[in-house]
């Protein structure tokens, strides 16, 4: 988008990174931090459906004096996808980066359950329909703290939700 979540995040964090697919909504994004004068925010163009290519270079970047192998020092991760919800592989992603929250902004109600159900359960093996291929999901990570659905288009069946996943202890 536009980085309108990320903007609004900044004064209460140290650095925000937002990965757009679309150049022009990061072009948006960078303008408008700007023009609101936030210096702490980087908007990067990339396709988080292959999760490894897009983010390994700048992860071992914003590493720095973290510590963490490669991955970001990110307390909490923002993530609002399209309809068709988030890639499987961006879900594996989250689990292994180390985030205390993830703030999931959704509108669709179905692929939210699908991605909360990535999120959350671990361990298990699932044979994946075509391939013959084992992929696996790390040990759960995450746990439902709270979903809040708003109805911005009241008389249709659309509705937005924000979820918040806290990391497991």
């Amino acid at each position: 988008g536009t980085g309108s979540i990320g903007l609004c995040a900044s004064r209460r964090c140290a650095r925000v990174v937002g990965y757009e697919l679309v150049e022009s909504a990061v072009a948006d994004a960078t303008a408008n931090a700007e023009a609101n004068g936030v210096e702490n925010a980087t908007f990067v163009q990339g396709d988080l459906s292959r999760v490894e290519e897009s983010l390994g270079g700048l992860l071992d970047n914003l590493a720095g004096a973290s510590g963490r192998e490669g991955r970001p020092p990110a307390d909490v991760v923002f993530v609002n996808p399209n309809r068709p919800g988030l890639h499987p592989d961006l879900c594996t992603w989250l689990r292994k980066c180390g985030a205390r929250k993830i703030v999931y902004v959704s509108c669709n109600p179905s692929t939210l359950a699908r991605d909360l159900e990535l999120l959350s359960c671990g361990g298990e093996e699932e044979e994946e329909e075509g391939e013959g291929e084992v992929w696996w999901r790390e040990d759960a990570s995450y746990e439902l703290e709270v979903v809040t659905p708003v109805d911005m288009f009241p008389q249709t069946p659309h509705v937005e939700s924000v979820a918040v996943l806290q990391r497991r202890k």
